[in-house]
């Protein structure tokens, strides 16, 4: 009896480190299934972020993609409407130019037969005793003919002369159409003081036009 009870003793203190060791094996083994299973739900979770993160990142490239063609499409519509306007205003340009250009030809134009017409108006040194009176009267004499001439020279040029010199060769016109009866009177026959005056001012109208319209084409 006194032997069984250490054989007794003996055994539970074997049966106790054999659970014991039991237990440690299977919470060892719970443990690493438990590592196991958090290495695997750690690994699905970064598979599922990167998918994820991925998935974000294709999809903001494709908006950006999209946002970057439309914003290529209006610049291009913009493109196309600036030239549109540029090419518009380059011909507008070219036209303005053009008919500048036809205008200063034209006022050169004007320019000449003013001159030729105030050598055909003013009379020649004719004689060595002529004077400024002579002269004047010679003008008086030529009214009518003046007169025609003024008109003829305004309907071509009227409009390509500056309005104060238009309207000096007017008066000029005037002047003449005012006098132009005393020229009926023959050369034995004096003419009027009223009539050479305004002869003498026509030459005087006459030189000055000439001087502004030359001026203009040198500006």
């Amino acid at each position: 009896m006194a032997n069984s009870e250490p054989r007794i003793a003996k055994n539970l203190v074997w049966d106790g480190g054999m659970l014991f060791e039991s237990i440690v094996d299977w919470a060892l083994r719970i443990a690493g299934v438990i590592g196991l299973f958090s290495l695997a739900l750690a690994f699905l979770g970064k598979l599922i972020s990167k998918y994820y993160a991925d998935s974000m990142l294709e999809k903001r490239k494709a908006e950006l993609q999209k946002e970057l063609e439309r914003h290529k499409a209006e610049l291009g519509v913009e493109t196309e409407k600036l030239k549109g306007e540029l090419s518009k205003e380059t011909e507008s340009h070219k036209l303005r130019l053009k008919k500048q250009e036809i205008l200063f030809l034209k006022k050169i134009e004007a320019t000449t037969a003013f001159i030729n017409l105030r050598q055909q108006i003013e009379p020649t040194y004719s004689h060595p005793e002529m004077e400024w009176d002579d002269a004047c009267e010679e003008v008086a004499r030529n009214m009518f003919q003046i007169e025609n001439s003024i008109r003829d020279y305004l309907s071509v040029y009227g409009a390509v002369v500056t309005k104060d010199s238009r309207e000096r060769i007017a008066k000029i016109k005037i002047l003449a159409s005012h006098n132009k009866f005393d020229s009926l009177e023959t050369l034995d026959e004096p003419i009027s003081e009223e009539a050479s005056a305004a002869g003498g001012e026509i030459i005087e109208v006459l030189r000055h036009i000439e001087e502004d319209l030359i001026a203009e084409l040198q500006d």
